[in-house]
């Protein structure tokens, strides 16, 4: 079983995220042979454990509302996975009333947390040890030694995007591959400041006053407002993977694949879906049923 996980417990992008899933539901012909939705990841705001992304504090975003949304997704048989990903979490966060109500709520067996600070993952695992713990891309590993070491800690290990395309790794020296998730379709290039980003964006999300923009003065515009979603792929097939490399490496063992594609507009996310998700020669069947839902020109907005 070939299994997805897309970005969104919230906003436009979980909007759609429910469409996708009922559309790939009744008419699940025009979509990839034994595969599914498993989980929808992210982060609500206001918890300071968040990581990877800004973590808003939101005085209009009420923790029932967040409660209902995992049990509306859990009764889909979709999976919530938390990026509690802040690298910089420390003790004295532990005892965070949201993060731990969050948790509470869902330690129901079907849901996972993402994590990139080892030591609040050994908290988490012993507290709330009912969760599936994911070991995050956030950490910016690409020391593929690493990967192998960690099978007995994580359940399922995100690879570095910077990996994807390394054949000689992917097919002999990375192990269990059923237990790697591949982040196909990540919109940053290769960047020697990814992981002091991820640093900066902990340090914000714990309240201190910084700049989290992209640190990379060669990037600055290169990859901004692609017109589309077939342009965003071109531009970073670096180290995006395309529709038939992912059908590769499913032959090679590898069954876990990660969309993030919530940073673009909401029409890019539903032709990354169609792209994804869509046998070939439905596509245009399946952007019928689309158009018949939604309305494509209110989904041009982010």
């Amino acid at each position: 079983m070939t299994e997805y996980f897309l970005a969104g417990l919230n906003g436009k992008s979980f909007e759609i995220n429910l469409l996708i899933v009922d559309i790939w539901k009744k008419y699940p012909q025009y979509f990839n042979d034994n595969s599914k939705i498993s989980a929808f990841f992210g982060g609500f705001d206001n918890c300071c454990w968040n990581g990877g992304r800004e973590n808003r504090q939101n005085r209009s975003v009420q923790l029932s509302d967040c409660l209902k949304t995992i049990k509306q997704i859990n009764d889909l048989g979709i999976s919530v996975r938390f990026t509690f990903t802040n690298p910089l979490i420390t003790e004295k966060e532990y005892d965070d009333y949201i993060g731990n109500t969050l948790m509470k709520f869902a330690n129901n067996g079907m849901n996972g947390v993402i994590v990139a600070n080892e030591n609040f993952h050994n908290y988490l695992k012993e507290k709330y040890p009912n969760f599936h713990y994911v070991y995050s891309t956030t950490n910016c590993t690409t020391n593929g030694n690493i990967y192998n070491e960690m099978y007995d800690k994580y359940d399922i290990l995100v690879l570095d995007y910077r990996l994807n395309k390394n054949k000689l790794f992917l097919e002999q020296q990375l192990k269990l591959k059923n237990k790697i998730e591949i982040l196909v379709d990540d919109c940053c290039p290769s960047c020697k400041y990814r992981k002091q980003h991820f640093q900066n964006v902990g340090k914000y999300n714990l309240g201190e006053q910084i700049d989290i923009s992209c640190l990379n003065p060669e990037n600055y515009g290169k990859y901004e407002n692609p017109k589309n979603f077939y342009e965003s792929l071109l531009r970073t097939l670096e180290n995006s993977l395309t529709y038939e490399e992912i059908e590769e490496y499913k032959k090679l063992g590898f069954n876990k694949f990660k969309l993030t594609g919530r940073s673009q507009g909401r029409r890019f996310l539903l032709d990354s879906y169609i792209y994804y998700f869509v046998k070939p020669q439905y596509r245009h069947e399946v952007r019928k049923i689309l158009q018949q839902r939604v309305d494509f020109s209110l989904y041009d907005e982010k």
